[in-house]
C-alpha cells in the first residue's frame, strides 16, 4: 500500500528506531557491518545456504571487479565473506546522503543492503511487498454508513470481508440484495469492487500502513438504479463501534432535517446529516447532447 518512495522512507525509519536515533542522523557504517555479519552468521549456523549466498551475491552486485560466489556451505567459505564483509559496506557519506533525505535515487545495491539489515527481508521489493500486502486486520466484519439516494434515509449495511488463499474476498448484504466483490489495495487505499450485470460499485478508503482499523473513511462511487453516475462519502465501522441495539442492515430515518439515528456517534453524525456535503449526483434529466449547451 505504499509507493517505492513510501517504502524507503518506512525503511530508513525502521533503522533510525533500531539504532535509537533522531530524525537528523543516521546509522554508521560500523553499525550497519555488525548486524550485516550477525545476519549472516545466523544464516549460516541455521544452514540457511540458499539465503546466504543470494544476499550475498545481490550486494556483490554492481560493485567493480564483482564476484558471483556458489552456494556457501563451509566454514572456509564463510570466513572469506566475513573478509571481504568491508565492501558490501557503503561509508558514511553515502548514509548520511540518504537518511538526511538529501539522497536522490540511491543505488539498488545500497537499498537492498538496508532491506536486509533493518528490513528482515531477501531484499528492497521484497521488503516493500511485505509492507504492501493487505493487512490481516481489515478481515472480518464491518457496517457501511451512507447517506441514500432519496435523502431520506442513513442507510447501515453489512459488509464481510475474507481471504481464500491469497485472494481477499467482500460481501455486502443490502435489505433487498447480496452483492459479492473483491477486495485491493492500491497506493495506501483498500478497495472493495461490487459489480454484476446490473450494477458497479467501487468503494475506497484511506488506510496507509494501520494494521488493525476500526473506522475507514473513505467514497463511494457507482451508477444508480436510473442510470445517473452517483458518488459520496462511505465509512467502514466495526460493528463494536457502534450502538449495540442497532442490527444492520437498517434504514435510519432523516424525517425534515431531524434525525433518529439511535445514538450513533456525534462525529458519524455530523459527517451524514448534510446530505449535500456527503453525496453527488449527476442531473441525467438535464444531459442532452454532451455538449456545452446541456449546462445551460
Amino acid at each position: 500500500m505504499f509507493t517505492k518512495e513510501q517504502c524507503w522512507q518506512k525503511l530508513m525509519n525502521i533503522a533510525r528506531k533500531a539504532e535509537n536515533i533522531s530524525k537528523e542522523e543516521y546509522p554508521t557504517p560500523k553499525k550497519v557491518k555488525d548486524k550485516l555479519y550477525n545476519i549472516f552468521k545466523t544464516h549460516f549456523e541455521n544452514s540457511e545456504y540458499e539465503v546466504l549466498t543470494l544476499k550475498v551475491n545481490l550486494l556483490y552486485r554492481d560493485m567493480v571487479n564483482a564476484v558471483s560466489f556458489k552456494k556457501i556451505t563451509t566454514q572456509k567459505q564463510f570466513n572469506d565473506i566475513k573478509n571481504e564483509l568491508d565492501k558490501f559496506i557503503v561509508d558514511g557519506h553515502t548514509l548520511n546522503y540518504n537518511f538526511t533525505k538529501q539522497g536522490h535515487k540511491p543505488k539498488r545495491r545500497f537499498m537492498d543492503l538496508m532491506a536486509i539489515v533493518y528490513g528482515k527481508a531477501l531484499d528492497f521489493e521484497d521488503f516493500c511487498e511485505k509492507n504492501n500486502l493487505i493487512p490481516e486486520g481489515i478481515l472480518g466484519e464491518w457496517v457501511s454508513i451512507v447517506r441514500s439516494n432519496d435523502r431520506q434515509h442513513l442507510l447501515l449495511t453489512p459488509i464481510f470481508i475474507s481471504k481464500e488463499d491469497d485472494k481477499y474476498n467482500a460481501e455486502m448484504r443490502s435489505t433487498q440484495n447480496t452483492f459479492k466483490g473483491t477486495v485491493f489495495e492500491a497506493n495506501g487505499c483498500l478497495q472493495l469492487f461490487f459489480g454484476n450485470d446490473k450494477k458497479q460499485l467501487l468503494l475506497s478508503f484511506r488506510i496507509g500502513g494501520i494494521k488493525s482499523p476500526k473506522l475507514l473513511q473513505g467514497t463511494f462511487s457507482g451508477i444508480s438504479s436510473s442510470g445517473a453516475p452517483i458518488a459520496g462519502v462511505e465509512w467502514l465501522v466495526r460493528p463494536h463501534e457502534l450502538p449495540y441495539e442497532i442490527e444492520v442492515p437498517i434504514k435510519l430515518p432523516i424525517n425534515n432535517c431531524t434525525t433518529d439515528w439511535k445514538g450513533l456517534p456525534e462525529k458519524l453524525q455530523e459527517v451524514f446529516r448534510d446530505f449535500d456535503k456527503c453525496y453527488i449526483k449527476t442531473n441525467i434529466d438535464k444531459i442532452n447532447g454532451c455538449n456545452w449547451t446541456d449546462l445551460d
